[in-house]
């Protein structure tokens, strides 16, 4: 009997312990809420307490708050124009492999060109962008060059000219397609992709450095052959250039 009274009275024990546990907790938060946030202002003043949590928080939202920094210096300028009413066309090289046009046509110089043409087969004609590539041709006349047509639309002014060939030679054209051929609008200067493998010229002032294994045999008392040699003697076995240092044709 003696023992189920003490278990019984272990058990009521541990209850009004855990109980009183919650409320202590419960009254802690409830009182650190009301502690930490804002307090309303009673009619006979503020408490000590309530004046400096106002101060905590107005010095926590001057800190937080975002800083106004200076205008920027082109803020009072007008905005870019959309057009310069210029007639430029540029051809960029942006990889071996890519090439990129930017163009204006103003319509005084579109006005020019369609005044040589019948009115019905101007306005019907399709935007074109003629890619030519001038590398096989030494005088770089466009005519005598193969090319690729782009069919574009009027309000199209620039382009991307992907999977184009290393080191090769290319001028763009933009114009309209006539039932009697292309007609140019605008040409640009030629650009040339660079290479997408080292160049094989070598500069006669600058040729490549001998193996190791031929300085060692140079020296006194060192014989015998290294393993892991691989570049041959005459610099890797490339040509040097005809034409001198950094030649190249044109």
């Amino acid at each position: 009997m003696i023992p189920s009274f003490f278990g019984g009275f272990s058990l009521v024990t541990s209850l009004l312990m855990t109980a009183a546990l919650a409320l202590l907790m419960a009254w802690m938060f409830q009182d650190a809420r009301r502690g930490t946030g804002p307090t309303r202002k009673k009619a006979g003043g503020n408490h000590p307490e309530q004046t400096r949590n106002q101060e905590a928080w107005q010095e926590f939202s001057t800190e937080l708050a975002p800083q106004i920094g200076q205008s920027r210096f082109d803020n009072n300028l007008a905005p870019l124009p959309g057009k310069y009413e210029k007639d430029t066309i540029v051809l960029l090289v942006r990889s071996p492999h890519s090439i990129y046009s930017y163009w204006e046509v103003s319509p005084q110089h579109q006005r020019d060109v369609a005044q040589k043409h019948p009115p019905a087969d101007w306005q019907n004609a399709p935007w074109v962008l003629r890619l030519y590539d001038t590398t096989d041709n030494p005088a770089a006349d466009p005519a005598l060059s193969p090319y690729h047509d782009v069919f574009i639309a009027e309000t199209v002014d620039n382009w991307n000219f992907n999977q184009v060939f290393p080191s090769r030679k290319y001028i763009v054209a933009l114009g309209r397609l006539l039932p009697g051929g292309f007609v140019p609008l605008l040409i640009s200067a030629p650009v040339i992709t660079p290479a997408a493998s080292p160049s094989a010229l070598i500069d006669p002032n600058w040729p490549p450095l001998v193996t190791l294994q031929d300085i060692l045999s140079s020296c006194p008392g060192k014989t015998g052959e290294i393993s892991g040699i691989t570049s041959p003697v005459a610099g890797w076995g490339l040509p040097a250039s005809p034409a001198g240092a950094w030649s190249h044709d044109e």
